[in-house]
């Protein structure tokens, strides 16, 4: 309240409880009753799950004119930010106004996805070997990963004293033209 922002950790995406739309709806209304002038949505440790999943998170954010401007909404990134997550990041990048805190995704936004896995030789061994290609971003983009807009890398020195570089620096922000 302090800093008039809402922080939000999307973690991995499953069909657990609450639903990724549960989720989605309660961020919302807090949003509507709280009137926050700022979103941290930290995906820094969402490995991915299911793209269908990510939809209604993503349309609560677009449709938040409010939040959905430059310096006000924040996505928070990091090497575990990978699979599913990297096409929720894709299409942050892309339709919103987010800017980036963080470390470099663990994937870039052209990717392949959707693995099948099978058993190979008789030691048991399970090998995964993706079905579908993923593109967030323009055919020739060749990114490695999605660099964030405002380094924050993580220390131990940092974590050890309960510092968050990331999410003081989203809560800090004060530059709508970067």
């Amino acid at each position: 309240p302090e800093h008039d922002a809402i922080y939000a950790q999307y973690n991995v995406v499953n069909r657990g409880e609450p639903t990724v739309a549960e989720f989605a709806q309660a961020l919302e209304r807090q949003l509507e009753e709280t009137n926050a002038e700022k979103l941290i949505v930290d995906v820094r440790w969402n490995g991915g799950g299911d793209n269908n999943e990510n939809s209604p998170l993503m349309h609560a954010i677009l449709k938040n004119e409010r939040i959905n401007r430059p310096g006000r909404l924040f996505v928070l990134t990091g090497p575990m930010t990978y699979s599913a997550c990297i096409n929720f990041c894709g299409w942050m990048e892309r339709e919103t106004n987010a800017i980036f805190i963080g470390r470099p995704t663990g994937a870039p936004p052209n990717m392949a996805g959707d693995g099948t896995g099978f058993e190979v030789g008789r030691e048991g061994w399970s090998l995964f070997v993706s079905q579908w290609p993923w593109q967030e971003s323009m055919p020739w983009d060749r990114r490695q990963w999605i660099q964030p807009h405002i380094s924050a890398p993580l220390t131990w020195a940092d974590a050890s004293e309960g510092i968050d570089r990331a999410v003081e620096a989203a809560l800090n922000f004060d530059d709508p033209d970067l």
